[in-house]
This record gives structure tokens, sequence and C-alpha cells, in this order.
């Protein structure tokens, strides 16, 4: 057998194991069976199961979900552990209250098929029930006065063995996925095939290419700033390959398909091209991508003065498009002007990774001037666990680190530049991308942000101050860096006059314009948890890190470059940057980790950030100090790969040092994760280190990249169209009835999703997101001020049904959430303008009689009445 035959069936196998690697990954990511209980609570809180697998009740082996106190039943579904169950326990409240449970069963995700259904009648008391009553098939439920840790053990008579079911594994989507494997693997066939004709055009085409990059790198290979080689050229044609292919492809990785999943308001039923819609999104899917598609679709198209964010130009401190001069400063939002909002959106989504991609590899290659350091760090710091999972927040994070790197790159130019047309074009660019990043209006990631710009400012005057203050060009360079920075503060001043009133609105909110914040809410084992973020997901972390959002970190290995000798070609330069990198780096994890009062932090206006708001800086910053020892590094000879007795005993005692420093972190959360993952984590941990000490950096890179990439590609979902929320049922109700758009709506609902639902369809809602709350209107509901503080918050604004005996009530069970129980028939209501009323479930039929039919959907739980 030829060797050209051998190596194409090592690849027809490799495809083989990648396709049958995939299809299993995508069974295992869907539980094989959930465990579902409907329940009604009196209070807000947790509930929490515990699976006993064989190894006793463990944090391993359980689910949560929060409860809210919502006005009737919800249905709660936890995840089962692909083994077999002997026990469950189930915690209904951490705090005293009342659960009255109606049904609890094992069903099959999706198609919902019974499995068993348990006897509410034969549930045990266990730990903190102060009764336990059956009646009626129901089971009413009241944990002690001191619960803290209220426990039930369900009836589990047999061991049940939970496995993945025929179904499942060859599920509808499963054959499409094959589907498309198939033809992929057909076209790769037929191009091995057919290579011979095309494949030498080819080559010459990319060598043409390469032949001019190579050109263009001659010119720029003396620049102080950006020594663009082919690699970087490479770099930036890829990154806007990229970016083009899947814009116009309409490809994005919003979730909102989850209103035609989980909450399933939308009579559209979607699911993503690859991964899930994640819940944890709610932010994305439910507040920012709604408020957006409810700018283009809204009567007042693009409306800045008043919007759903409330009155006083709430919508520019939203990152929604607006027909506002300010707009002229923010591209990514130009497309939804002048697109459809399906392709705006998609150009928009690919906008994040296009900005993050070129702004830290530019940033990083000023620091370095190394191409393949600058693109190790541009890499790693995007497939993150933490850059993907806050990827889609509203405050735009990734462009606001996009801007920034650009920005820093542009000021290094305007102080050294010589050709005029040059420095006019970098001083026009910089003063955009400048005001653009300021717009972003979130100070708790941007002054981190700032602290390493002052920093690598710093390092560029110490660096280059020959060619900053030599006579050449001086005239032409003062005038470019004083216009550009003139044009920020004039544009910033204007936006600060013309949006003032709202500032000092939100200046004046309880949460967050009085918030002040204090140093040292995050531990060094929290810190150390992010080397386990390979094993999170959505619904596997420890409790105490909260959400996956803000449970996962970096790889933090800057502080392992502190025990390695530098190279002795390293020079001046990258020395230099490297200390300011860890001024800016201590500085940061001291207001981490240190308990540092908020009158301290005040000084350098962090007081306003929240410590793990600092985790992208951090982050950056520690991705920073590793590529610029990286870049000191040579490629290692071939016999460099030979290992001595000394390295491997190096190994074993460093691996030995990390076992113990993550068997202690794992202490910490209760052994959450398994010896296993411990001993994976230690031992890929030592690699990284081993290699950086052996000067391995293309074995560093892919160690680094391939596990980010594996983990955190589908973070986000790829998905293609907006059509769960332009061709559901109410849209579609909306467009035979256009004058719903001119009146205001009201929606009562349990939790916040309906509202953003209607909000997205285009509709003027009162409640949902408030940036700035609408208090003049809402104290008509609290005419004494009894709840003046609640009310002034930015915050989710949930109504729910009051009796038509009480006066309206308002309650924040937490930050950012406010309860506000209304009778849908109060005459305030109309005072303040309310023409519509929406519910996710059927009003009584005292309230119904007065209100007249729009629109009724009881599978996607929408009921709509007019005021009459």
């Amino acid at each position: 057998m030829t060797h050209a035959r051998i190596l194409r069936w090592v690849f027809v196998a490799g495809f083989v194991v990648l396709v049958a690697t995939r299809n299993v990954a995508l069974v295992q990511e869907r539980p094989a069976a959930e465990l579902v209980i409907e329940m009604r609570a009196s209070v807000p809180s947790q509930a929490k199961v515990y699976f006993d697998t064989g190894r006793g009740f463990n944090e391993v082996d359980s689910a949560a979900q929060v409860v809210s106190d919502a006005p009737s039943a919800q249905r709660f579904f936890f995840p089962l552990p692909p083994k077999t169950i002997r026990a469950i326990r189930f915690d209904p409240l951490e705090i005293a209250g009342t659960v009255r449970i109606s049904d609890a069963l094992i069903q099959r995700p999706r198609t919902h098929v019974l499995m068993q259904r348990l006897d509410l009648s034969k549930v045990a008391p266990g730990n903190e029930i102060a009764s336990l009553v059956s009646r009626d098939g129901n089971l009413t439920v009241v944990t002690d006065g001191r619960s803290t840790d209220s426990q039930l053990l369900l009836p589990w008579d047999v061991p049940l063995t939970i496995r993945h079911s025929v179904q499942q594994v060859f599920s509808g989507r499963f054959f499409r996925l094959n589907a498309i494997w198939l033809v992929f693997g057909v076209l790769l066939l037929l191009a091995d095939h057919w290579r011979s004709r095309w494949w030498a055009s080819v080559l010459r085409l990319l060598r043409r290419v390469d032949q001019t990059f190579a050109a263009w790198s001659q010119r720029c290979a003396s620049s102080s700033v950006l020594p663009l080689d082919r690699t970087a050229l490479w770099y930036y044609t890829l990154c806007l390959a990229v970016f083009a292919t899947m814009a116009i492809a309409g490809l994005h990785g919003s979730s909102i398909s989850i209103y035609g999943s989980i909450d399933s308001h939308s009579s559209v039923k979607h699911q993503p091209l690859l991964g899930k819609p994640k819940f944890i999104r709610i932010d994305e899917w439910n507040y920012h991508t709604p408020t957006i598609l409810n700018q283009i679709l809204r009567r007042d198209r693009f409306a800045a003065d008043s919007s759903l964010f409330g009155p006083d130009k709430a919508a520019l401190f939203g990152n929604v498009p607006t027909r506002h001069w300010t707009e002229w400063f923010r591209p990514q939002f130009w497309v939804f002007h002048c697109l459809p909002p399906s392709a705006a959106y998609a150009c928009y989504w690919q906008t994040k990774g296009l900005l993050v991609l070129t702004g830290t590899f530019s940033l990083l290659l000023l620091i370095t001037r190394s191409s393949f350091a600058a693109a190790l760090g541009a890499l790693w710091y995007f497939f993150s666990a933490y850059t993907q999972w806050s990827y889609s927040w509203p405050t735009l994070l990734p462009e606001m680190v996009g801007l920034f790197g650009w920005v820093m790159c542009l000021c290094a130019y305007l102080t050294v530049g010589l050709s005029r047309w040059r420095l006019t074009l970098a001083a026009l660019l910089c003063a955009l991308c400048a005001i653009d990043f300021a717009l972003c209006v979130y100070p708790p990631h941007q002054f981190p942000l700032v602290v390493l710009g002052l920093s690598i400012v710093g390092w560029w005057l110490l660096t280059h101050a020959g060619l900053i203050f030599r006579k050449q060009g001086w005239r032409k360079r003062s005038v470019a860096v004083g216009g550009c920075w003139l044009l920020v503060v004039l544009v910033l001043g204007l936006f600060y006059v013309d949006t003032n009133v709202g500032f000092g609105e939100l200046a004046r909110t309880i949460y967050p314009g009085q918030r002040a914040a204090e140093g040292g809410t995050m531990t060094a084992a929290q810190m150390l948890s992010h080397f386990m973020d390979f094993w999170k997901t959505e619904a596997h972390l420890p409790v105490e890190l909260g959400n996956i959002c803000e449970g996962t970190g970096y790889l933090w290995l800057a502080p392992v470059t502190l025990l390695m000798p530098w190279p002795a070609v390293a020079t001046r330069r990258t020395r230099l940057a490297n200390l300011c990198l860890w001024l800016a780096f201590l500085l940061l994890a001291a207001w981490m980790l240190l308990p540092i009062p908020a009158a301290i932090g005040a000084f350098i206006l962090f007081d306003k950030v929240l410590p793990y708001r600092c985790l992208p800086a951090l982050g950056l910053i520690n991705i920073a100090i590793v590529v610029t020892f990286v870049s000191t590094l040579r490629p290692a000879p071939t016999k460099a790969f030979m290992l001595q007795k000394e390295d491997l005993r190096t190994f074993a005692g460093l691996l030995l040092l990390l076992l113990i420093v993550f068997a202690c972190m794992n202490s910490v959360y209760h052994q959450f994760f398994t010896y296993f993952e411990i001993g994976t984590a230690a031992a890929y941990t030592a690699f990284l280190v081993f290699c950086l000490r052996r000067n391995w950096r293309r074995l560093l890179a892919t160690a680094l990249l391939l596990p980010a990439v594996a983990t955190t590609a589908l973070v986000n979902p790829v998905d293609r169209g907006l059509d769960v929320i332009l061709n559901s049922s109410l849209s579609a109700t909306i467009k035979r009835q256009p004058e719903l758009r001119g009146g205001r709506w009201l929606v009562f609902s349990s939790g916040v999703a309906l509202a953003g639902f209607f909000s997205a369809s285009g509709l003027d809602l009162f409640n949902g997101l408030k940036i700035i709350p609408a208090l003049d209107e809402l104290a008509r509901f609290d005419p004494t001020g009894k709840y003046a503080s609640v009310v002034n918050q930015s915050c989710y604004l949930v109504a729910q049904v009051q009796t038509e005996t009480r006066p309206a009530e308002f309650e924040s069970p937490n930050p950012g959430l406010v309860l506000w129980k209304v009778n849908p028939l109060d005459p305030k209501l109309k005072e303040i303008g309310i023409k519509y009323l929406a519910f996710d479930t059927p009003p009584d039929s005292s309230i119904r009689h007065k209100l007249k039919l729009i629109f009724k959907e009881e599978s996607t739980r929408i009921w709509a009445y007019e005021l009459l």
C-alpha cells in the first residue's frame, strides 16, 4: 500500500473518530432523564436535589434551581446523573417558609416520556421540617423557623439506572448533524480526488498572497509600534475572512431561541445549529437582544429620549442602537439602520469577535513585538472560559476590550509617527475607538482597563522617550495628539450635557448609583478554581461560586514566570513592559483579594468596581505577562525534547505541589471536584509550566488552545435568524393589528421572561428591565413613599396580580429585581397610560370580564387583553 493511500485511510479513520466523538458529546451534553417537581413556595429561595449514586449524598451529584414566590405552581427540572440512583434527597428551601408540592416525577427531557411517578404520600421528613401534611394528592411542607438545610427524602424503593434511550441517541438532530458531516466528508474526499487538478492552483494563489504579505512586512519591520510580519498580516486577514463569512451567513451566538424551548413563550420551536441556548444568559436573551429588537420594531424606531430602559435618554446607557448623534461614534450599531433585523444582528454579533481578536492581538504585538506570542495571547484570551461566558453581557465586554487594545496602539503611533496623513487617520480612529469605549458606560469593567492603560502608557514613555521627544515631526505629532483628545473631550462633554439629567437620576438610585464596593470579596480558592473551568457547566459548579458566568476565570500562569530566569536576550524594553504589567496586576489583585475599605478605593474610583468585575482586565494582564515571557524564548532545538532524569524529578515535584494546592482548594468547596478532575488539572498545569521552562513554544500553544476551544467554543451557540421572535404568533398578531404598538403595555408574570418576549416584539412596555426607574409614575401607587427606596433602583420590574382589596405593594428580594403587586383593574394604571395587559396565567373571572381579549395562546402561556 502506497504512502498516499495510508495517509488517506488514516484521514478517514480520524474523521470517523471525530464524528463519533462529537456525537457522543452531543448526547452527553443533555441529561438522559430529569426529575420534575411541581410546587409553589411562599418565599424566594433555592431548591436543591441530591442523588445518592453509591457515594452518599454529595455536591457532585446534585442540582439546584432558583425558586420564586410565584402566585401559581411552577415546574422545576433537575437533571439526573447517568448512573444508578439509590436514593434522592430534596431540599425545598434554604430559609423558613412553606412549600406546596403537587407533583413529582421522572421523565425523559424534550419528549416528556414518563419513567416513574413518585408517591407524594410516602415522602419522608428529614432535617429541619416543622410539618409535613399530605392531602388530596398534594404535599404541604413547612420548614423550620431556623431553616438553612431543610430536607425531604423522596420515595425510592428500587435503584434505577439512568441511561440515554435509543430515541435520545438517534434523534432527528442526530441525523441532521450527521447528514452535514457526511456531506462535509464527501466534499473532502472529492477534494482529495481532484486535488491534482486544483490544489496546485490554490497553492500558487496562497504563495502569491504570502509573497505580497512578505513585501508589505518589509515596510513595517522597523516600526516601533506594530511590526507587521507575514504572520500578523495572515492573522488579520483570517479574522476579517471569518468575520465576513459568518456575518454573510447570518450566524450569531444569541440564546434567544430559548423562547422556543425552555421558556416556550414563542410558537416557533427552534434549536440552534450547534450548541444549545443557555438559560444563565438571561441578561442577553431576555434583556439586551429583546431591547435591540424593540428599538428596531417599535413605532418610534430607534427612540433615544424615552425607551424601554426608561425616561431621560436611558437608552444611551444601555448599549442599544438609537437615532442619536452619538451613533456616529458606534460603528457596531450602524448596520441596524440599513439592514433587515436578522442580517443586522448577525453582523453586530460577529463584530464582537472581530474587535476582541484584533484588538488584543494588536495590543500584545505592541508589547511583545512577536506575532506568534501575540496570536497565542489573543486566542488564549478569546477562548478562555470567562471571556466566553461573559461574551454576551449587555456591557459589551468583548467590544470594550478590543477597543481598548486599539486605543493603546493608536495612541502609541500618535506619539512617534512622522507621516501627516497617517497621523491624521490614526487620530481620527483613536478618537472613534476611545469615544466608543467610553460610551459603553460601565465603570466596573472600564476602570480596571484604564489602570492597565496607564501602566502601558508609563512603559511606552519610559522606553520610547527618544522617539517621542525628537524634533523631527514634533509639530505634526503634537497637533495629532492634541486634536485627537480634544475631539474625545468635546464629544464626551457634549454627551454629558445631553444626558446629565439621566446621569443624575442614575447616580441617585439605591442600586447601583449609591452602591459602594469594598475590596477582598474574592478568595484565593476562587482564583485556583479557575484551573478547573474545563469541568464547570451551567448546572455543575460549586454553589459558593454563584453562577457559571462569574464562577470561571483564566489560567493564572503569570506567577510562574517569576520563578523562571529570563533569557539573556530579553531587552530592556521587554523587562520594563513586564515590570509595568506586574504593577497593574498587583494593584487589581490587591483590590480583589484584600479587605480594602471602600473609602480607600474611592481615591482611584474603585469603590464603583466590584472585585470580580476586575477579572477581564486581570486576565488580559496575566496573559500579557506570560506571552511577553514567551516572546523572549527561542524555538527549542530538536534535542531539547529529550527528557533527562532531572526533568522527570522536576515535573514530579511540581505535580505533587499542584496536587496539594488544588486539594486544599477543593476542600473549601466541600470536595466538589473529583479526584480524577483534580489530578488531571494538576498534571495539565504542570505540563504547561514545563513547556514554559523548556521553551516548547508550539507545544505550549497547542496545549493551551486545544482544550480551551474544545470546552468553550459552543458556550455561545451557533444559530441563524431570529424566527423565534419575528415569526411567532404574537408578532403575527401585532402585524395584523399595528395599533398594538401604539399603546402602553403592562405584563403580569411570575418571572421576567414574558416581559422580555413582549418587548422583543416591538411593544411599548411599562415594566421589564429599567435602567432609570419611572419614579414619578410609580409614586402614584405609593402615595406615602413607603417603598421609595425599594423602587429607586435599576432593575427588572416584575408586575404580579394583587387582590382587589389590597393596595399596591413593592418588594425587592435581591438587588436588581423589584416585584410590583398591583390590581390589574387599578384606575391609576390608565392614568399612567396603560392600555393593554398581558398575563402568563389566565386572569381571574372577576378581572377578565372587565377586559377585552386580544390574543390567547395557552400552549405558550400568553393571555393579552385591552383595558376597557
